[in-house]
């Protein structure tokens, strides 16, 4: 298991630098996401769509202004999935994100 996702971080960082997106130009952004609540986990699944084919996102979760965790993805296609754990007293009803992408 360990080679097989040494295998994988080792293509994932040396091809990912060569390939380019080819239909954006300039910053990468959202432009929408969705999160769903797994209350029995205490985690949060954020599924976004970006302007950008490829890249890294660091995203920082706020329910009413207030801080409840960060998750982190990568985005292929035009897609973002990534899950972040967050207090078990903590609610969705109001989240916003705020994020940095890393074009790819």
């Amino acid at each position: 298991m360990r080679a097989l996702l040494a295998t994988l971080a080792v293509v994932l960082f040396w091809c990912a630098p060569a390939m380019a997106c080819d239909d954006h130009h300039g910053k990468c952004t959202f432009d929408g996401f969705r999160a769903q609540h797994n209350k029995l986990m205490n985690a949060v699944s954020i599924d976004a769509s970006a302007t950008c084919d490829k890249g890294h996102a660091r995203i920082r979760l706020y329910n009413g202004g207030n801080f409840i965790g960060v998750a982190t993805g990568y985005i292929d296609g035009h897609v973002l999935e990534a899950l972040s754990f967050i207090p078990e007293d903590a609610s969705i009803a109001d989240l916003t994100i705020k994020y940095s992408i890393e074009p790819r």
